[in-house]
């Protein structure tokens, strides 16, 4: 597996997250019934007629699960940027604390006592 060139700073995953929910607000405004709808009414009772229909259907049906899709991406990488803070607040506190538990030259000499790596 090839490495990936990932770099993620603050503020791109709440980006993600709101250009996925854009998309999913845009997928489930498209009208794609409108432009067939026409086909049926033009032809009432023919086979073109009824395959309008199940275009639209069929259409309709995509639009929605893919609309979704999107919107549940959306709330995923919302999740994570959520549990990516409780985290690194975790770790924060975390230091702090060892920080004030352990001075800095017990710190010093532990480094030099394990010396370079």
């Amino acid at each position: 597996m090839a490495d990936a060139d990932i770099h993620i700073v603050g503020g791109d995953l709440e980006m993600l997250a709101s250009s996925l929910e854009e998309l999913r607000d845009g997928i489930g405004a498209l009208d794609v019934s409108g432009p067939l709808e026409r086909i049926g009414a033009a032809m009432p009772g023919s086979l073109s007629s009824g395959s309008a229909g199940t275009a639209v259907s069929g259409l309709e049906s995509r639009r929605t699960s893919l609309g979704g899709r999107y919107g549940d991406v959306g709330e995923g990488v919302r999740d994570l940027v959520s549990t990516h803070r409780s985290n690194d607040e975790f770790v924060a506190q975390g230091a702090a604390a060892l920080g004030a538990a352990v001075s800095a030259a017990a710190g010093n000499q532990w480094a030099r006592a394990k010396g370079p790596m």
